[in-house]
């Protein structure tokens, strides 16, 4: 028994050491798991703060939309005033009146120059709308990558959990089988060796 459990010595070694490895790996795989939780959130919060951003750059360019409309109004030239009616014709007499002399045509109203300050302003709305529209395109375009990237890590994330799943149960196989192994081997050499008996004679 002495032998055997010389020879079965080195094979308990390795399996420790096989099992301190993937005991290793386990704890690994647990880090890594951790670390692709936090860039899950991180990743998460980040699209939300785009959508944010999307909306609010939706909004700017709308309230931009009726300052221009608003500023255009006001560089136009105003409309000249409708020409007064003409008054109802005298009721017909015997003798018609002269005719009245017709008014002299208004002069034509020169068109009121706007405030020197609107068109620098229009031109300005205008380039911050070109502005915006960029950013606008730029994060549209940032979208689907980080979606994208949600999505590798999402499977990278479950391959890593299945993975840790494994060791684990490899884990508590290997220690359940190691354990019966050694119980096993020390039972078998704590139990007394019975004496040789020697054969039967034969009577004649």
């Amino acid at each position: 028994m002495l032998l055997l459990l010389l020879l079965l010595l080195p094979l308990l070694l390795l399996l420790l050491l096989l099992l301190l490895l993937i005991r290793l790996l386990l704890l690994l795989l647990l880090l890594l798991l951790l670390l692709l939780l936090l860039l899950l959130l991180l990743l998460l919060l980040l699209l939300l703060l785009l959508l944010l951003l999307l909306l609010l750059l939706l909004l700017l360019l709308l309230l931009l939309l009726l300052l221009q409309l608003l500023l255009q109004q006001l560089l136009l030239p105003p409309q000249p005033p409708p020409p007064p009616p003409r008054p109802p014709p005298p009721p017909t007499t015997k003798q018609p009146p002269p005719p009245l002399p017709s008014p002299p045509p208004p002069a034509p109203l020169e068109p009121p120059l706007p405030p020197p300050l609107l068109l620098p302003i229009l031109l300005l709305v205008l380039l911050i709308q070109l502005l915006l529209l960029l950013i606008l395109l730029l994060l549209l375009l940032l979208l689907p990558l980080l979606l994208l990237l949600l999505l590798l890590l999402l499977f990278c994330y479950s391959n890593c959990y299945y993975s840790c799943y494994c060791c684990l149960q490899l884990v508590l196989l290997h220690a359940a089988s190691s354990t019966a192994t050694t119980t096993a081997t020390y039972a078998a050499a704590a139990a007394p060796t019975a004496a040789p008996t020697a054969a039967p004679r034969l009577m004649i």
